[in-house]
Protein backbone atom coordinates (compact mmCIF):
# COMPACT_ATOMS: atom_id res chain seq x y z
CA UNK A 1 0.00 0.00 0.00
CA UNK A 2 2.81 2.36 0.91
CA UNK A 3 4.67 1.42 -2.27
CA UNK A 4 1.57 2.14 -4.35
CA UNK A 5 1.27 5.56 -2.75
CA UNK A 6 4.96 6.21 -3.44
CA UNK A 7 4.54 5.31 -7.14
CA UNK A 8 1.40 7.46 -7.40
CA UNK A 9 3.21 10.42 -5.80
CA UNK A 10 6.11 9.96 -8.24
CA UNK A 11 3.72 9.95 -11.21
CA UNK A 12 2.09 13.14 -9.92
CA UNK A 13 5.53 14.67 -9.50
CA UNK A 14 6.43 13.81 -13.09
CA UNK A 15 3.20 15.35 -14.39
CA UNK A 16 3.74 18.53 -12.37
CA UNK A 17 7.39 18.63 -13.46
CA UNK A 18 6.48 18.34 -17.15
CA UNK A 19 3.77 21.01 -16.83
CA UNK A 20 6.11 23.46 -15.07
CA UNK A 21 8.85 22.68 -17.61
CA UNK A 22 6.51 23.47 -20.51
CA UNK A 23 5.42 26.65 -18.73
CA UNK A 24 9.10 27.62 -18.30
CA UNK A 25 9.76 27.04 -22.01
CA UNK A 26 6.73 29.14 -22.98
CA UNK A 27 7.77 32.00 -20.68
CA UNK A 28 11.30 31.84 -22.12
CA UNK A 29 9.91 32.25 -25.62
Amino acid sequence: MRLGFKIEATENGKTIGVASHKRALISTL
